[in-house]
């Protein structure tokens, strides 16, 4: 059904893919993502949170980013890190756009944070309990999607278009 197609829904990580053709495990966690998300698996938490870190990842191994201070840092710090790369973290003020990317950081976090508690395969989750609502996982995806392109836009020199980031034009 169309309607229930990853890239109907969420285009930017599809854009994510086609940026980096070469990236393999960006290449897998994309299919994977597309078989749970289409599927309806049970991993779709663990994996848009895993897409938007290899995403992070791919883009500050390309700028030649400096390290991070943990060697397991959380989807939060590395959101903070890639934007420090892309120049848009503490350099905006508070217009739309710096608000935008203070409430990114937030979403970052709180992603981190529902993916430990609710995901499927959750630390310690316990196997017999309800999976998350379908609404709830959807509302997880869009916001991925929206970080994703606002990465993506930024890493391509664009400044992003707030109106229309899910679409990526």
């Amino acid at each position: 059904m169309s309607g229930n197609r990853l890239d109907d829904i969420a285009p930017a990580f599809r854009a994510a893919v086609e940026r980096w053709p070469d990236a393999a495990n960006l290449q897998q966690h994309y299919r994977e993502l597309v078989r749970a998300w289409e599927g309806e698996g049970s991993s779709v938490i663990e994996l848009i949170k895993s897409f938007l870190e290899c995403v992070c990842w791919t883009v500050l191994n390309e700028l030649g980013a400096e390290g991070l201070a943990s060697s397991t840092p959380t989807t939060t710090e590395l959101l903070a890190r890639v934007l420090d790369a892309l120049g848009l973290r503490h350099q905006r003020g508070v217009g739309p756009l710096g608000r935008v990317i203070s409430a990114h950081n937030r979403l970052a976090e709180a992603l981190n944070e529902y993916r430990n508690q609710d995901g499927s395969v959750a630390h310690g989750r316990d196997g017999f309990l309800d999976a998350i609502s379908n609404r709830y996982t959807r509302v997880y995806l869009l916001s991925a999607d929206s970080v994703i392109a606002l990465i993506l836009s930024a890493y391509d020199g664009r400044e992003p278009n707030l109106r229309t980031i899910s679409r990526l034009e």
